[in-house]
């Protein structure tokens, strides 16, 4: 147990904090803009997405700001639509093209930063004039690379379980320091 907490925190200590003070100003100025924020994700980084978007939610009601946020993994028919008639690198670029507009943001979560879904919803939310907030692991992989602002939990490639839960202990801190405002 402890070999595992030790690379938890390890993932931890690497992140670069002036990212997340980057990451929390502009949540905070997307809700200010009354703009709409957008999260995704596949498998456990899905379940992220939804819980993040709760957190949100909820911790921006508390001080009374108005966040807007939705998580674009929640509807399975839809999902299931888009990949079956369509393919499934398009579940999200495909709902992000129907609803996103300028200014909005959209917040992707994957661990290896790889995943063609992610990255083309990525890419594509840069096209569509959104801002970008990506969190990923490993070494960033390439959504690191094309975000407005990017978290990276550095680990060993592979080392999933980690890097999800440094993702999660992030987004809960995001949550609280806005909770605070």
């Amino acid at each position: 147990m402890q070999e595992y907490i030790d690379e938890v925190v390890d993932c931890l200590n690497n992140v670069d904090i002036d990212s997340l003070k980057h990451a929390l100003d502009l949540i905070l100025e997307t809700a200010e803009n009354k703009s709409l924020i957008y999260v995704i994700g596949n498998g456990g980084s899905a379940s992220l997405a939804s819980h993040f978007v709760t957190d949100l939610l909820k911790s921006g009601s508390f001080r009374g700001l108005s966040i807007s946020a939705i998580s674009l993994v929640d509807n399975s028919s839809l999902l299931t639509a888009t990949s079956n008639d369509m393919d499934f690198e398009d579940v999200y670029a495909w709902q992000l093209k129907q609803i996103a507009k300028a200014g909005d943001l959209l917040i992707a979560i994957s661990s290896s930063g790889n995943s063609r879904n992610i990255v083309k919803t990525v890419t594509l939310a840069r096209d569509l004039g959104l801002r970008t907030l990506t969190l990923s692991g490993f070494d960033g992989g390439a959504i690191s690379n094309i975000a407005d602002v990017s978290i990276v939990a550095k680990s060993k490639i592979g080392n999933y379980g980690p890097v999800e839960d440094a993702h999660s202990v992030i987004c809960h801190y995001l949550s609280r320091e806005i909770g605070k405002r």
